[in-house]
Parts: structure tokens; C-alpha cells; sequence
């Protein structure tokens, strides 16, 4: 089977379960098997901000904005010139919204992490 679409690593759990026949827990993981349809739907952050940009992908295009605030929107993960967005673009401000709302989920989730552990 051909997976035609961007999937992750918490996919992984999941999918051999289902190829095992297996009931998957679904309160326990977050994924899907790979061959399930809504993986399309699935808005799929990919965080790359240590690199000067962070995007993610959502129903067939990648997005991407740059550390200067640029967006990018293309079918692939390569962006040039042609798959730059207007800057003041409603499209722009939402890609802008989404990226920022995963990285604050981020940063959230870190922050709890690091107040669980035992002073070093």
C-alpha cells in the first residue's frame, strides 16, 4: 500500500496494531493506522523552528513560515518564490495563527513537563 500522505511517528503504534488485527487503545494513543482516511484530514504540525522556520500540513499542502514572517504554501516540501503568499493575505494571517498556536501548545507542554521533574 501506498501512503500518499504526510503521517508521524505516533502513526506507528497504531497502524501495526491494525495490520495485527488488534484493537488499538484509543485512550491511550494519539495516532491512526496509516491506511485510515481522516489521516488526511489531520493537520499535522511540523515544528522546525530551531532551523528559522515552522509550518505543517493540512488537507494536500504544506505550509511554512519563515523567521522573517513569510508564508509559503506548496504541494511539496520545496518553497521558492512561486509558493510564496501574500504577506498581508488573509490566508498568511491564518498560517501565521495555526503555527503560532502549536508552537504555544508546545512551549505549554514543555513548561509542564519540566515543573513534573525532581530538582537535579
Amino acid at each position: 500500500m501506498v501512503i500518499d500522505r504526510p503521517t508521524s511517528h505516533i502513526d506507528i503504534m497504531p497502524t501495526l496494531l491494525d495490520l495485527l488485527g488488534l484493537p488499538a487503545n484509543s485512550g491511550i494513543m494519539q495516532g491512526l493506522p496509516m491506511s485510515d482516511p481522516r489521516i488526511a484530514e489531520r493537520l499535522l504540525p511540523l515544528p522546525m523552528s530551531v532551523f528559522g522556520a515552522s509550518g505543517y500540513y493540512d488537507r494536500g499542502f504544506y505550509y511554512m513560515e519563515g523567521s522573517s514572517g513569510a508564508v509559503f504554501k506548496n504541494t511539496s516540501l520545496y518553497f521558492d518564490d512561486n509558493s510564496l503568499l501574500s504577506f498581508d493575505s488573509p490566508e498568511s494571517d491564518s498560517v501565521r495563527v495555526k503555527i503560532e498556536e502549536q508552537e504555544a501548545l508546545q512551549r505549554a507542554i514543555v513548561d509542564r513537563m519540566q515543573q513534573k521533574l525532581p530538582p537535579s
